[in-house]
């Protein structure tokens, strides 16, 4: 038998599940309920495909797993440019633009793509690094990613501020290094 692993699994199951209960069900209720509760099974039915399509539209990214993707890095890169586009998005309707073209939507998009594709190979420089030194001074993340250090700084911030990575200070210096704990 294959494993479930992802919520669209996990919906698909119970979803066959509660169809096999309630049809062995209306089998062996008495004849004058049995009417009734095909009604209830079929207003069910499309109950959960209502409730599934308004998911899958307001909030799709639940739906997927990180195993459903063959890198781990391309669902992160998935979550990241969500959060981007839907801030650039944010940014905009909070400027009073209101209506957004549809090149306006593809330069967002297109700018969030970039910025991801960076943020990511910036990312992946650093992460072996880390997984193998255990923690980085300010020095040493700026000379792994080639930048400023005004740019690893705003770079360190991020991680920092998205727990992706701690901080802590020794000997009057601060020391990087990637958390666990938020991988677990």
């Amino acid at each position: 038998m294959k494993k479930i692993l992802n919520p669209l699994s996990v919906i698909g199951t119970f979803c066959a599940l509660i169809e096999a209960f309630a049809a062995y069900a209306l089998i062996k209720l008495p004849v004058q309920f049995q009417n009734t509760f095909m009604w209830f099974i079929i207003i069910l039915t499309f109950i959960i495909i209502g409730l599934f399509f308004v998911t899958l539209n307001f909030n799709s990214k639940v739906l997927y797993a990180p195993s459903d993707f063959r890198e781990d890095s391309s669902y992160l890169e998935v979550l990241k440019m969500y959060y981007n586009v839907k801030e650039e998005l944010k940014e905009e309707i909070d400027e009073g633009e209101v209506s957004i073209s549809i090149e306006k939507l593809n330069q967002i998009l297109e700018s969030s793509f970039k910025r991801v594709e960076r943020e990511t190979k910036d990312f992946e420089k650093l992460f072996p690094k880390l997984m193998s030194q255990g923690e980085l001074t300010l020095n040493e993340i700026t000379e792994i990613l080639g930048k400023s250090q005004s740019s690893s700084r705003r770079i360190i911030k991020k991680y920092v501020d998205e727990g992706t990575l701690i901080s802590a200070n020794q000997s009057g210096k601060t020391l990087y290094k990637f958390n666990r704990e938020k991988f677990k």
